[in-house]
């Protein structure tokens, strides 16, 4: 009897020892796991920290590089703008009483026709007359005006497939894009000099008296500044109405005719 107790107490001793290594195994797979997982959590955490520097280093990098940029980029143009006071100083120095950008080269004088394009053939003719001063004549302006021609009236406001035109055959479209409105006399006249037409505008009154339809929907007239004379008081004027109009295709408007719309000087005409 007393053997039969002992198996028994050794028997369930054996099974709670078997349960508690099993218990003991489960918990330290459990612990392992958890510590693996931990391991690599932390490794994870690690790598995308270390992405994630990188990232920041990188961001750092390309920012200093474009501040870098902008600001040999500022003084390129600081340098530019110092340079081109001198140049313009030099020319108030020796301005002359009276200039006319014809007497260096040749300007032919376009016919609009009856085509509401004057903005487009003063624009076009003061970048041709600019880069022609410069001795640039590898643009075919020809054909820029002949295709003015060939654009119906509708089309005067779609600047889009002009720009298109002038961008594929001569290699720009908007001429006038960041123009100089606020330049003085004396400036306006050192800009003609150095070689860049301006662009002045006449009311319609004026627009009228130089002999534009009075009927028509129109606000005012386009045409370039190619000289000045100080002894008339006046800008020397190309317009676009042919070469048998006004004087040989030109006419002069006063310095401070109260019929000018605007005037303004082409910012850069690159070679």
């Amino acid at each position: 009897m007393k053997n039969k107790k002992s198996k028994k107490k050794s028997l369930i001793r054996t099974i709670l020892k078997i349960e508690i290594f099993i218990i003991l195994c489960i918990a330290t797979v459990i612990i392992f796991r958890i510590v693996n997982q931990a391991r690599k959590d932390q490794q994870m955490l690690a790598q995308l920290q270390s992405e994630q520097e990188e990232i920041t280093r990188q961001g750092q990098l390309k920012y200093q590089a474009e501040q870098k940029e902008i600001k040999e980029q500022e003084e390129l143009e600081r340098q530019e703008q110092e340079q081109r006071k001198e140049r313009i100083e030099k020319i108030k120095k020796s301005l002359p009483a009276k200039f006319d950008m014809r007497n260096k080269i040749k300007i032919n004088v376009e016919h609009q026709r009856n085509k509401p394009f004057c903005l487009y053939y003063a624009q076009i003719k003061a970048r041709e007359i600019a880069l022609n001063y410069q001795g640039n004549y590898d643009y075919d302006f020809r054909k820029v005006y002949k295709y003015l021609q060939t654009v119906p009236d509708e089309e005067a406001g779609n600047r889009y497939n002009i720009s298109k035109f002038l961008k594929e055959s001569i290699g720009f479209d908007d001429i006038y894009d960041n123009p100089n409105h606020h330049l003085e006399t004396i400036d306006l006249k050192c800009e003609l000099i150095s070689g860049k037409p301006l662009l002045i505008a006449v009311d319609r009154e004026f627009s009228i008296n130089m002999g534009a339809d009075p009927n028509g929907n129109w606000v005012g007239h386009d045409l370039v500044v190619i000289g000045y004379d100080d002894t008339k008081q006046s800008w020397l004027c190309l317009n676009s109405w042919g070469p048998n109009w006004g004087n040989n295709g030109t006419i002069w408007v006063e310095y401070d005719s109260k019929h000018i719309l605007r005037i303004v000087a082409l910012e850069e005409v690159n070679k």
